[in-house]
């Protein structure tokens, strides 16, 4: 993935630049978008616990979920720059 440093520059300054110009912070589809990435993320991390138990369908979970949560960030990539040009 990305450098963390980096994303939680990037999450500062553009919180701090909506800010500053009176606009809403979590109303945007980059800020939902973000929460439900990290979300998924989370649930991403703790499939690998039931791969004992869950066989098959764990991992295939898995993999699916993992290939959807990519899709949502490059959507939400694509907000993110449309929304900095907004500015």
């Amino acid at each position: 993935m990305d450098n963390p440093s980096l994303s939680n520059e990037g999450a500062a300054g553009g919180v701090l630049s909506l800010m500053m110009q009176g606009r809403p912070i979590f109303e945007s589809g980059h800020a939902v978008s973000g929460l439900l990435g990290l979300s998924l993320l989370a649930v991403q991390a703790s499939l690998p616990t039931v791969f004992a138990s869950g066989g098959a369908a764990a991992r295939t979970a898995h993999a699916y979920l993992g290939t959807a949560i990519l899709a949502l960030f490059a959507v939400h990539a694509v907000q993110g720059i449309q929304l900095g040009l907004s500015i």
